[in-house]
């Protein structure tokens, strides 16, 4: 019985962790999320050298939750309007963890154009 019991906690704790990026896998091919994801980093790229000297302080911390949210908006209007309001910050959290070393990148390349 015992055994059962952790099984049974077990996958109860990796359905909740993973909730998030199965309900999006689930509705979205993975290739139009990569595409949108590059679109998005684009425009996030384009508006940030634009205002750069406006944004001094703006943070990497802030050019991911940009990006994100840009990716996020994207998905949300033309894929995931039915997920229901607990979910979002899974999904959020799926798509951060999965970008979050090319939005780096983004970033630090675009600091160094700043400072060239």
């Amino acid at each position: 019985m015992n055994l059962q019991k952790t099984i049974r906690r077990i996958l109860k704790e990796e359905t909740h962790n993973t909730r998030g990026k199965i309900h999006l896998l689930r509705r979205v091919d993975g290739e139009l999320i990569k595409k949108t994801f590059n679109m998005c980093l684009k425009k996030a790229e384009q508006v940030h050298l634009k205002y750069i000297n406006k944004w001094k302080y703006f943070t990497l911390q802030k050019y991911k939750d940009f990006v994100i949210g840009l990716l996020f908006d994207e998905l949300y209007f033309n894929n995931i309007e039915d997920t229901p309001p607990e979910i979002f910050s899974e999904i959020y959290d799926f798509l951060m963890n999965t970008y979050s070393e090319e939005i780096s990148d983004s970033y630090f390349k675009i600091s160094n154009l700043k400072n060239i």
